[in-house]
Parts: C-alpha cells; sequence; structure tokens
C-alpha cells in the first residue's frame, strides 16, 4: 500500500479536477436551462430545444456521449486535450440532470412566492432572481450532492478516451 498510494495521487487528482470542473459547470447551465423550463410555456421554442436537449441526455448512455465529444469535436474543429474533452462531455451529461434538479426545485417553491413578489411590484425575471432562486437553490443541494457522487464515478467511463483517471491508473498496477 505504501509503494502504491504515491503513484495513485496524480491520477485522484485528474478525477477530481475532472468531476468538480464539470459540476461547477453543469451546475451554472443546468440553473439556467432549469429557470428558462420554468419562466416559459412549454410551448415556447426555447423550452422545447431545452426539453429536448435534456430528453437527449437522459436517453443515451453517458459512454455514447463522451465517444461522440472525443470523435465529433476534431471533426468540427474544435481541438481540444484529452482532459478537456472529458470535462465537456462530463458537464454535457451532468447539465442535463442539473437542468431537472433546477426545474424540480423551481416548482415546488409556493405560489404564493410569485404572488407576493408581484404584489411588491416585481416582474417575473427580478422574482426569480431575489425570492425564487435563493430558496431553490437550498432545495436542490442534495441533488447536487448526489450528481457530485454521480460525476466521480462517471469519470472512471473516461478512460476509454485514453484519459488516465484513478480507476485506470487502479487497473493498470
Amino acid at each position: 500500500m505504501v509503494e502504491v498510494f504515491p503513484r495513485l495521487l496524480p491520477p485522484l487528482w485528474v478525477t477530481i479536477k475532472v468531476s468538480f470542473i464539470s459540476l461547477f459547470l453543469a451546475f451554472f447551465l443546468g440553473l439556467f436551462l432549469g429557470t428558462i423550463n420554468s419562466i416559459f410555456s412549454k410551448f415556447n421554442p426555447i423550452n422545447l430545444i431545452s426539453r429536448t436537449y435534456v430528453w437527449l441526455v437522459l436517453c443515451t448512455p453517458i459512454i455514447i456521449q463522451i465517444y461522440a465529444a472525443y470523435l465529433l469535436l476534431p471533426k468540427v474543429g474544435i481541438k481540444l486535450d484529452v482532459f478537456w474533452i472529458g470535462v465537456i462531455a462530463l458537464t454535457f451529461n451532468s447539465t442535463g440532470y442539473q437542468t431537472e434538479i433546477s426545474r424540480a426545485s423551481i416548482s415546488s417553491i409556493a405560489k404564493g412566492q410569485y404572488e407576493a413578489a408581484k404584489t411588491l411590484g416585481m416582474n417575473i425575471f427580478t422574482t426569480m432572481i431575489f425570492v425564487i432562486l435563493p430558496q431553490a437553490i437550498k432545495r436542490m443541494l442534495p441533488a447536487t450532492a448526489n450528481e457530485a457522487s454521480h460525476l466521480i464515478k462517471a469519470s472512471a467511463v473516461l478512460s476509454v478516451i485514453a484519459l488516465l483517471e484513478l480507476h485506470k491508473a487502479a487497473i493498470n498496477l
């Protein structure tokens, strides 16, 4: 154990970095998309695009999304390091889940909060920023912690695109 542990530290650091960069980006993208889903009607084109994105993410395996990022990004002229391709793939995946977490959290806020803000003269965007989102973010935290756990586990799949993270390093010992 004393011999092996130092060799696992650099891949462990890669796993932590790729997971938490992806979680950070996905949290804010998901919050934005979840807010859009809550504000606009179901038949608005923006909402339809957002819902299609969520459906696509939730209905495809993460390994397909990783391969798609790895193989398609260079085809469109985006040449990145394997680490950043992994971040993009995990962010793409996690944003779909974070969008649903955000939408559900916003939907769980009582309608009386909207009515009270409207009574005070706030428009929908001010209401969202100062009344609804602070309450919704508190409700999002447990599910976001679960998503962080999911991302750490999903980072093991990045070994298919030759990213040396903790799982691949442990297998190669």
